[in-house]
C-alpha cells in the first residue's frame, strides 16, 4: 500500500505542471517579438529552465548557444537571441555572460 501511495504521489508530481509565472510569460512574449514564437509554450519554458540549469553547472554562453541551436534547429544568431532572452528573463544572475552586441 505504501508503494502505491508513493507511486501516485510521483505521478502527480509529473502530471501537475507548475503554472506559468510573469517571467515565463514575458519570456514567451519576447521570443514572439524576436520572430521566434514557440510551438509549445510549455516546451519553451522547460528548455529555458534546462538552459539555466546548464549555466548553473558552468557551461559557457557559447556552449548554451550551440546546444540551443542544435536542439531547436536555429541559426547561430537565433540561438544567441534565445539564450540571451533566457538569461534576461529566467536566470538574470548570468547577465554578465551575454556578450556585448
Amino acid at each position: 500500500m505504501k508503494r502505491l501511495v508513493v507511486l501516485f504521489l510521483a505521478l502527480g508530481a509529473l502530471v501537475a505542471a507548475p503554472p506559468a509565472n510573469a517571467n515565463d510569460q514575458a519570456y514567451l512574449d519576447e521570443l514572439t517579438r524576436l520572430g521566434l514564437p514557440p510551438k509549445s509554450p510549455d516546451g519553451a519554458i522547460n528548455a529555458a529552465n534546462v538552459t539555466c540549469a546548464g549555466l548553473d553547472t558552468g557551461i559557457s554562453f557559447f556552449e548554451a548557444v550551440y546546444h540551443t541551436g542544435i536542439g531547436g534547429n536555429l541559426t547561430t544568431q537565433q540561438a544567441g537571441d534565445v539564450v540571451s532572452t533566457v538569461i534576461r528573463f529566467k536566470c538574470p544572475q548570468y547577465l554578465g555572460l551575454i556578450p556585448p552586441q
